[in-house]
């Protein structure tokens, strides 16, 4: 969700905060959707060209997060 109208194409750089620290991106919106009650517009994103590096650390939080809880 964002707090203004963002159109698909628009490209914005985040944080995504991890158990690791936070991982700036670059996402993509690749579909927009109608403001919620709340005053909110969900979008539809992808991260834009992540890094191996990004891709890694992504999937160190998953599996440190889901994994531990599995056995």
């Amino acid at each position: 969700r964002w707090p203004e109208p963002l159109a698909p194409g628009t490209r914005r750089r985040i944080d995504v905060h991890l158990p690791a620290g936070p991982l700036s991106l670059d996402m993509e919106v690749v579909a927009a959707y109608p403001r919620t009650p709340d005053g909110w517009f969900p979008l539809g994103v992808r991260f834009a060209a992540p890094t191996t590096a990004d891709v890694d650390a992504i999937n160190d939080a998953l599996f440190d997060t889901v994994v531990p809880e599995l056995l």
